[in-house]
């Protein structure tokens, strides 16, 4: 994890010190772009080729839907409370 964390802050050093052109932005944004494929490609590779994943793949997706199902229900839920409190608040002053 360490070295993810370090490659991360020298990357935002490096982002605050140096001054890209637009140029250098885009191919900047190209790159990650690449990187990024290449990593879901991998990580693709790795679950075709471990055989329990591919077995449980009904009880993950199950897992994954109901996880993402909630989030997004209890997020809807904290925003209607919070928006409504500071609704009243704001009316009494």
């Amino acid at each position: 994890m360490w070295p993810i964390l370090l490659c991360l802050g020298g990357g935002i050093v490096l982002g605050c010190v140096l001054k890209m052109s637009d140029s250098q932005r885009v191919l900047n944004g190209r790159l990650q772009f690449t990187g990024i494929m290449l990593l879901l490609f991998s990580m693709g590779i790795s679950i075709g080729m471990n055989e329990s994943i591919i077995f449980d793949m009904f009880k993950i997706s199950g897992q994954a839907f109901t996880f993402a199902v909630l989030c997004t229900l209890f997020s809807v839920i904290m925003v209607y409370t919070m928006s409504s409190y500071k609704e009243r608040r704001d009316h009494r002053r």
